[in-house]
């Protein structure tokens, strides 16, 4: 058996719970004991006891309807969620220790009877054969004598199951062995678990409740336990592993004098009129009245400038504040954030710049507040330009300003606003690592930095909305990514052939390779080009020191000692470090081996931080955020030495502003800076490396102003030489537009040293990561420049440039990690882009997330791409679902190069046409025809659109629509839902007013000609008639007309399943979401094969179809269709088997 210390299980499945709830549980549990004692001492029943445990599991854990305990068949209790089984209980007495399990001995008849109950509760036998049981979705077993508790995962109990003892079963049942009696599968259990091979497979969890309600921690532990988070596995929160604590960022907004409000189906953020004296809102009457600014775009955004500064600072403080006070106690000294200690806009001018931003500070009453709080050496207490320029904190008054109702302060009436924002900020446990509860003993909730990330982003995204990547989803691509760019640059080193993560760990238990390893990950370059809050560099960052810590390569700091003691894992997104006792490892300042480990985490995220992540974003304020979370993640190891804490890097050179699609020099690995001298180029970009490299390391901040200028200069000068040869031609060719777009750009290709060799080269990176924003409305002189610098994308879409960008920036081995719109992998109009894709990338791994929404405000489906230029592995397509928090593969299949230029038409449907589909399909187009080629069809047509000079108000008004007929120009409209199979009925309501005043009238035979309707919402048939009636129709309805065979026969052809099937197979809209379509463009590709003899039989049967319909002359018509093509029995019945039955 391999036992997982529950303290340890604990960490790995996180999660918070409120005090409330333990006080209550606590009482709860003192009773529950209390009875099983009496119990026990009177020698009660099994059954009794079985009664005590589940009133105490109900009451406390699965008291909703959706939840049921019960016992199942010869199962003593079974927890069931709506209707289904999730996890099977046995219960002994205390007293039967010859049928109860210890740790010492598992081989005994509790452990044979829940197996067994296990499989009869997943399977069955059906004419002969084992199926699985629908209604079974079991997560764990447990073995209990009411005190002692045995925890089993479902799938490792699965795992050892399936095979030798299902068999056995399956005889059992099958009636192949002399008897069906249970005690026959218990002598085979028995044997079985006899043997190690079998045991050491079966991993658990122990715990002894009696003993865990001797603390306050134990209690906790019991409580997790027993939950639905654990036994049910039902822990929604790691969808994020990031809640928003909508309290905390409901409050600080409206102290900020902010709103949340929605527009466009986005959530944005505006000032708050309505509370007076907020930060917003003097800042924005400061801007207007004292400094006589009067665009108001321009005084909203530098209002948003101001606070997103400010609010940064003072929640930096709090998480700074926070951690002093882990380290040294609860002393009021190191308060930083006290209203004691500031009572004034003024007070907190100086905290920011003459305390925090100062290192020899003045003496004075006010400063000796301080004298134990340390330096920060950030530049996010060095003025900002909104500062410098607008307006700064001291310029506010300290005025009243109305609590609001329910705050968490537990104030009411009006409070100063400093004074507010101190007590508000001090109701909450601000920690900068994640901890085990949500609340600590104080009562307080937990604000971590996972959580204020989430905040960060969403202030940030005031304008536009934001749109925060689930931790979930960053963690697995940064997994991904680095894991597999680590191995290539492990083999490229060593010369080897390493695939799969465990080959890596395999290859680095030779000690005489562990130090070379750690350089080779510390060689690594990774990129996010559209940063954000920095999310993904975060994620890197965690998921590098994790790496290290796996493959046994992670070392003391300036020692030759690896770093065994404690367990480093990322777990939800954060990394987590427990020691040998299986707790969370805390910073002990008087504890050398503490102190090591603490500095050891520090240095390497240093290093990391410094010589691995950059970053761009257009946006400078999440230039700013992205920032100040890496400075958080080195916060959190903060430490010590020779009672000086150590300051904190400027980490802020490698996170820069620019727009990351726009840029003068060329960007191509492999490409040298172009100069007049090869040996002043080397000069200067030697000189340009040394400058950022003492900038990182400078604390003193004229120093820093120094370096930073020295670099602007290094790095025009470079600039400057690069394109002096080529600047007639630039201004010859590029009009002031693109000139002044331009200027925006961001130099790939001198702006990061660290991916430069010392001759000018480019280097690239070895991984591109990140979630490039969506969506964006490019300027004329954007998309003039973007249409010059790229290959064609269809509508402009950004995210596809950025992928274009990430190719360029990617070495050859190099991995691109993104989330993007799926909608690349199937739209007709980005053919020529997959193509292109196909020439860049040889690899390709693909999960498509068009049935997770994962992103709650944003209506877009998702892909996760993973693309390499070297053929790394075997590619995969993969569909991914959420299951209880969880992402999970429902479909895989291995993809290439070749099959992807095979079907470049469509790689969203690349899981859905397994080897058998697409020889029909093959099949079906082999001597046929498109559609298109025997008749024209169109769309409805389209009756206002205000590009075509219709107002806004006839827009609104839709004033060529009536529900009856005004005049003649009006005609009956037909809508989508008028249309069936083989049926039109008019609603009888709606009327048109059809003429040239209309956006796209399309030609008039199109609506009174004999023609074919076809919905556009399929259901999920193709649904299409025939009528010769005149009705108008929008583009709910595709019109057929002018045909070059007979209609009917094509209306069979498209009502048939056959033409359903590869409808669904090979469009891209054919699943997806809640109303899936046939377009224009699949209706034109439908594939026509006409045979006279077949012709005439069909157009006869579809015309008595027509005139009175039948479920039998269906069937004739598809075995008919089935015929005409050519399909065998198999190929039949694949086809069958994927039509649903129509809603």
């Amino acid at each position: 058996m391999a036992k997982k210390e529950l303290k340890k299980f604990l960490v790995e499945n996180k999660f918070t719970v409120s005090s409330d709830l333990i006080n209550d549980y606590t009482t709860n549990l003192k009773d529950y004991l209390q009875k099983i004692n009496v119990a026990i001492s009177k020698n009660e029943s099994e059954e009794h006891l079985k009664g005590i445990l589940k009133d105490f599991l109900k009451d406390n854990f699965y008291n909703e309807t959706k939840y049921s305990i019960n016992t199942s068949n010869f199962v003593d209790a079974a927890i069931s969620k709506d209707n289904k089984l999730q996890v099977l209980i046995e219960i002994k007495k205390p007293s039967n220790t010859l049928e109860m399990i210890t740790e010492a001995n598992f081989n005994k008849k509790a452990l044979w009877e829940i197996v067994l109950y296990y499989i009869e509760a997943t399977r069955y036998i059906k004419d002969g054969k084992v199926k699985r049981n629908p209604d079974s979705e079991i997560k764990n077993l447990v073995i209990t004598d009411c005190k002692k508790f045995f925890v089993f995962d479902s799938q490792k109990v699965e795992s050892i199951v399936k095979g030798e003892l299902e068999k056995f079963w399956e005889k059992k049942e099958t009636s192949q062995l002399i008897s069906k009696n249970k005690d026959i599968f218990y002598d085979k259990a028995k044997d079985f678990f006899e043997k190690q091979e079998n045991t050491s497979k079966l991993d658990y969890v122990y715990f002894d409740i009696e003993e865990l309600a001797k603390t306050k921690t134990g209690i906790t532990s019991s409580y997790k336990m027993l939950s639905k988070q654990i036994l049910l596995k039902d822990n929604a929160s790691k969808i994020t592993a990031s809640p928003l604590n909508a309290a905390f960022y409901q409050e600080l907004l409206y102290i900020l004098g902010l709103k949340e409000v929605k527009e466009g189906g986005k959530t944005l953020i505006k000032i708050n009129f309505d509370v007076k004296n907020t930060f917003a809102v003097q800042v924005y009457n400061y801007l207007k009245e004292d400094k006589s600014i009067f665009d108001e775009n321009e005084v909203i955004d530098k209002t948003f400038s101001a606070i997103i500064v400010w609010t940064n600072r003072l929640l930096f403080i709090k998480l700074f504040e926070g951690q002093l006070l882990a380290i040294n106690g609860e002393k009021p000294e190191y308060r930083i954030l006290d209203n004691e200690k500031i009572q004034s806009e003024n007070d907190l001018q100086n905290l920011f710049f003459q305390i925090l931003g100062t290192k020899d500070r003045k003496a004075g009453e006010f400063f000796d507040k301080f004298k134990y709080i340390p330096y920060l050496n950030s530049s996010l207490f060095e003025n900002y330009d909104v500062e410098k320029n607008d307006v700064m904190i001291r310029d506010i008054d300290n005025s009243e300003v109305v609590v609001k109702p329910n705050s968490k302060t537990k104030k009411t009436g009006k409070l100063k606003l400093i004074e507010y924002v101190i007590d508000f900020l001090n109701s909450y446990n601000f920690s900068s690592v994640s901890v085990e509860e949500s609340e600590t003993s104080s009562g307080k909730e937990i604000i971590d930095a996972a959580v204020l990330g989430l905040i960060f982003e969403k202030i940030n995204g005031y304008k536009d909305g934001s749109y925060y990547t689930p931790s979930n989803i960053t963690e697995y691509i940064c997994k991904e990514t680095i894991e597999s760019a680590i191995i290539q640059k492990v083999n490229e080193f060593y010369k080897q052939d390493l695939k799969t993560f465990d080959d890596l760990i395999l290859f680095s238990s030779d000690i005489s390779k562990k130090k070379q390893i750690n350089e080779i990950i510390n060689s690594l370059k990774i990129c996010d080009p559209a940063v954000g809050s920095g999310h993904f560099l975060v994620s890197a960052l965690n998921r590098i020191i994790a790496i290290k810590s796996e493959l046994g390569v992670l070392f003391y700091h300036n020692e030759n000692r690896l770093l065994t003691d404690c367990d480093i894992r990322v777990v939800n997104d954060v990394l987590t470090i427990t020691d040998g006792n299986g707790e969370q490892f805390a910073y002990n300042r008087a504890s050398m081996g503490s102190f090591k480990v603490q500095k050891t985490i520090f240095c390497e995220k240093r290093l990391i931080i410094e010589n691995c992540l950059f970053g761009v974003d257009i946006n400078d304020k999440a230039v700013s955020i992205c920032q100040l979370r890496l400075w958080i993640e080195l916060l959190k190891n903060a430490y010590y030495e020779n009672n000086v804490m150590e300051t904190l890097p400027n980490i802020d050179i490698n996170i820069k502003c620019g727009n990351s699609l726009v840029h003068k020099l060329p960007v191509e690995v492999g490409k040298k800076l172009s100069s007049k001298s090869d040996k002043d180029l080397k000069k200067y970009i030697a000189e340009y490396k040394q400058r950022v490299n003492s900038y990182k390391h400078e604390s003193n901040k004229a120093n820093k102003e120094q370096i930073k200028f020295a670099i602007n200069r290094m790095k025009g000068i470079l600039h400057q030489s690069s394109v002096q040869n080529s600047m007639d031609f630039i201004e010859d060719q590029i009009d002031y537009d693109e000139l002044k777009l331009m200027k925006t750009g961001f130099e790939w290709a001198i702006e990061f040293p660290e991916v430069l060799a010392d001759d000018g080269t480019f280097l690239g990176f070895d991984c591109v990561i990140g979630n490039p924003p969506y969506g964006i409305k490019f300027t004329s002189a954007e998309k003039k420049y973007l249409s010059k610098n790229f290959q064609s994308v269809p509508d402009y879409e950004s995210a596809d440039y950025f992928i274009y960008v990430a190719s360029d920036l990617l070495k050859q081995a190099g991995l691109l990690g993104f989330i993007v719109p799926n909608t690349f992998l199937a739209n007709h109009f980005a053919t020529s882009f997959r193509e292109s894709m196909l020439k860049t990338f040889k690899y390709f791994n693909m999960d498509d997330l068009s049935n997770w929404n994962v992103f709650e405000s944003a209506s877009v489906r998702n892909v996760i791409i993973m693309f390499s230029k070297t053929l790394i592995k075997t590619g995969k397509f993969t569909s991914l679902v959420s299951e209880n928090g969880h992402m999970v593969r429902a479909k895989q299949v291995n993809i290439d190069s070749s099959m992807l230029k095979s079907r470049v038409d469509n790689w969203l449907n690349l899981i859905l046409i397994d080897n058998e589909r697409q020889q029909i399909i093959d099949k079906i187009k082999k001597g046929s025809k498109p559609l298109i080629e025997y008749c024209s069809i169109s769309q409805g047509l389209i009756p206002y659109d205000k590009y075509r000079g219709h107002s806004e108000e006839t827009i609104k008004n839709k004033i060529w629509n009536a529900d009856h007929q005004k005049d003649s120009t009006f005609k009956k409209e037909l809508q989508g839902k008028d249309v069936s199979r083989y049926h039109l009925e008019w609603n009888g309501k709606d009327w048109l007013s059809y003429g040239s005043w209309l956006a796209a009238p399309r030609r008039k035979e199109f609506f009174t000609e004999e023609r074919i309707l076809i919905r556009e919402i399929t259901n999920p048939r193709i649904l299409a008639t025939i009528t010769d009636e005149e009705y108008y129709n929008t583009p709910s309805i595709i019109n057929c007309i002018e045909f070059e065979v007979s209609p009917f026969y094509l209306l069979g052809l498209i009502n048939s399943k056959l033409f359903t099937f590869y409808h669904l197979t090979t469009s891209p809209k054919a699943n997806k979401g809640l109303f899936p379509k046939i377009l224009v463009s699949d209706i034109k590709k439908l594939p026509v094969k006409v045979v006279d003899e077949y012709v005439v039989r069909l157009a006869q049967l579809v015309k008595e179809q027509l005139d009175n319909y039948s479920c039998e002359k269906d069937e004739l018509i598809d075995n008919m269709v089935y015929d005409l093509y050519g399909l065998t029995k198999e190929e039949i019945s694949c086809i069958e088997s994927m039509i649903k039955p129509m809603e």
